[in-house]
């Protein structure tokens, strides 16, 4: 979908220090899909032409207002044409705060708004520098100002010399860990094998964050001295529940058949890390040791199933007695049960409190 808009455009130019602030109206083609990078390249061509077009006619004024001419980056859906004769600029009031660009080849017209800024009170780029750099001091001029804004952080574009400082072009940081010396398949991960390092955000890829998810995680690989560690590199430690010795499918599982232990590697979300998750569960699988128990690997039973012959007990006062009765339906714990006395032939209701364990009230 193409159409004619009539925009408003911010341009931030610098050249050997100065820095201008362009706002003008021009009607411009936009196409409303993703640039390709071949396009985005030409794109930015066309303004490096403008601005040092711009920027030599600008030097070549005897009288301008005080101040800094300071300079916006304009949208990047702007189209600069290419001017075989070179763009033509002027400006047409005597204020000079309107600059004129023009092309004689096209018949190509930009209006740009000029405007002159206290040089002492903006903070603008003393170099060239590239996307992902790290700013110093030496980076900004009047880099005072808004040092809490920048101190310690990366820019996520390149930026031009003279060029003022927009948070904007901050990228966030990020910790990381590189090692610190080579490392073999299997080796265990120790605090003197890395060290922290500080990114921008754009760029961590797939590092590792949390200094937990590597201590004591077993190496998945040989990595060099230097290699910023991923989750792709290492075997995490975790502590997981697994059986003792294998277990028939259909068994019903209890504590004493399983234990805490180490496991190096990824797990899902139903992995067992307590005991106090372990359900009243029968195997649906065989168990191996070694392997670490799921959910998904058990199935639940009630805490009495029907026929199953119950110790129940009833209180009256200081007196306790315990007895067995069958149970006459399935319960879980807490539920009400029907249980049957074998001797009498009489039904009573109870309450499960426990794994074959009911209660008379």
């Amino acid at each position: 979908m193409k159409g004619e808009f009539f925009t408003k455009i911010n341009i931030l130019c610098s050249q050997r220090g100065i820095t201008f602030y362009f706002q003008g109206f021009l009607f411009i083609l936009l196409v409303f899909s993703s640039p390709s990078s071949a396009q985005e390249t030409e794109a930015q061509n066309g303004f490096n032409l403008l601005f040092k077009q711009a920027e030599i006619f600008i030097n070549s004024q005897n009288t301008l207002p005080e101040g800094e001419p300071t300079l916006i980056e304009p949208d990047s859906r702007i189209e600069i044409p290419e001017c075989i004769n070179g763009f033509n600029f002027s400006f047409p009031f005597t204020s000079k705060t309107s600059l004129q660009a023009s092309c004689s080849s096209n018949d190509w017209t930009l209006f740009l708004q000029v405007s002159y800024l206290d040089s002492d009170r903006v903070a603008t780029f003393t170099k060239d520098l590239e996307a992902g750099s790290l700013l110093s001091n030496s980076d900004l001029k009047n880099g005072d100002l808004i040092e809490s804004v920048w101190q310690g952080r990366y820019i996520k574009t390149s930026v031009r010399s003279g060029q003022r400082f927009n948070e904007a072009l901050l990228d966030d940081v990020v910790q990381v860990y590189k090692l610190t010396q080579d490392i073999n398949k299997g080796d265990l991960i120790t605090p003197s094998m890395f060290e922290l390092e500080l990114l921008p955000a754009s760029i961590h890829q797939n590092k590792l964050h949390d200094k937990n998810d590597i201590l004591n995680a077993k190496a998945l690989r040989a990595l060099a001295t230097g290699h910023q560690l991923t989750r792709n590199d290492l075997l995490p430690l975790r502590r997981v529940l697994q059986v003792k010795s294998p277990v028939s499918r259909g068994t019903l599982i209890n504590a004493d058949m399983v234990v805490l232990e180490n496991f190096w590697g990824r797990v899902p979300a139903d992995v067992l890390t307590d005991l106090g998750q372990l359900p009243h569960a029968v195997a649906t699988t065989q168990l191996i040791p070694g392997q670490a128990l799921r959910l998904s690997q058990l199935r639940t039973v009630p805490a009495i199933q029907k026929g199953q012959v119950v110790n129940v007990s009833v209180d009256r006062g200081q007196i306790s007695i315990s007895t067995q009765m069958i149970a006459e339906s399935s319960a879980e714990i807490g539920q009400r049960i029907r249980l049957k006395n074998n001797e009498s032939g009489k039904v009573v209701e109870g309450v499960v409190t426990g794994i074959g364990l009911a209660t008379l009230p």
